[in-house]
């Protein structure tokens, strides 16, 4: 499907930085974030954090 060729491409956009920067990982509901994980776990990046669906934040504070 298309969102499964953007999250690929984004994986191999992502798999390009270095190993040791932290990553935090969201999309809408969870599920392409939490598969985008396990990916990026097995190309060999270990800080990085799932935060999420989107559809589940109630309170957002966004400060530019």
């Amino acid at each position: 499907s298309t969102s499964s060729q953007i999250m690929r491409d984004r994986i191999m956009k992502i798999a390009s930085l270095p190993k040791d920067k932290h990553i935090i990982l969201y999309c809408r509901s969870g599920r392409r974030s939490a598969i985008a994980l396990e990916k990026l776990k097995t190309l060999g990046f270990r800080n990085i954090s799932d935060a999420g669906g989107m559809m589940s934040v109630q309170n957002v504070t966004i400060i530019k």
